[in-house]
């Protein structure tokens, strides 16, 4: 697969835009540019990758120069998003946006640059695009788990809560993070969440009948998940579950750790 264009919905929360090459295998040889659109988040190791682009979208915009000192330079980065990257061959371009006045953004879109250019930083940011390639195959290849700390961190950092940042959420109660946490997954990230108190026994049947129950209100919706509820393999001292479904070798989980201890695998749905 040689991937030419990854590009973020809302920071990754929202999914990836993905461009790449293929073989045809019928014929043999490379295939034409095929786009695909994912929905589920993506993992906290690509936005990390992604996030330490954004000094250097900025130092090519010209945005920063290195005259700056430490605070002006942290200050620049925080205000900058990068939101895709395009790929030829020995090139590569960076885009983004960058906060100009006060909640506007401008937008921001490298030029392809080569090893010719001079850039300083270039392979530097061969690196960074390497890893960003490798994790972006993980994702589409449904080789990555995500957890409901990754979820809220990323939702917190990318600014989609107006009212709770960093600094915020620290200062929260457990039962207020459990409480963001649930609605951060399901108003946010179109997630169903259960809770263990929710239900006692959990076995073949019980699951069944949870599914019937709760699983129409999502389909045909807007939501951007299709949502199969089970629980973790290691249940709080308050549950009180005798037999749980074991999910561990399921694909797209997303483990909920102590705000909701659940478990929620997800199959989702691919435009192509």
């Amino acid at each position: 697969m040689n991937i030419r264009k990854i590009v973020t919905k809302a920071g990754g929360c929202k999914g990836l835009e993905v461009h790449y090459i293929k073989m045809d295998e019928n014929k043999g040889k490379v295939g034409e540019v095929t786009k695909t659109e994912y929905k589920r988040p993506i993992q906290l190791n690509l936005d990390k990758q992604f996030r330490e682009l954004r000094y250097f979208l900025l130092e090519i915009a010209g945005i920063l120069n290195g005259s700056e000192n430490k605070m002006e330079k942290d200050y620049a980065i925080s205000d900058c998003r990068v939101t895709g990257i395009k790929l030829e061959s020995d090139s590569f371009a960076l885009i983004g946006d960058y906060t100009v006045i006060g909640n506007k953004r401008m937008k921001l879109e490298t030029p392809l640059l080569t090893e010719d250019d001079e850039y300083a930083n270039y392979e530097a940011v061969k690196g960074i695009l390497e890893s960003i390639v490798e994790e972006t195959e993980l994702y589409m290849n449904d080789k990555v788990v995500l957890n409901n700390d990754e979820l809220v961190e990323r939702w917190i950092n990318y600014g989609n809560d107006k009212k709770v940042d960093k600094g915020a959420y620290e200062n929260m109660s457990v039962e207020e993070k459990k409480a963001f946490h649930i609605k951060v997954l399901e108003e946010g990230y179109g997630i169903m969440v259960m809770d263990y108190g929710d239900i006692s026994v959990l076995d073949e049947s019980k699951l069944k009948e949870i599914e019937e129950e709760f699983m129409p209100q999502f389909e045909g919706k807007k939501q951007d998940f299709v949502v199969e509820v089970g629980f973790k393999k290691e249940p709080s001292e308050n549950a009180e579950i005798t037999d749980h479904k074991d999910l561990s070798e399921e694909k797209n989980e997303f483990e909920i750790g102590d705000a909701s201890e659940i478990i929620i695998p997800v199959k989702e749905k691919v435009k192509k």
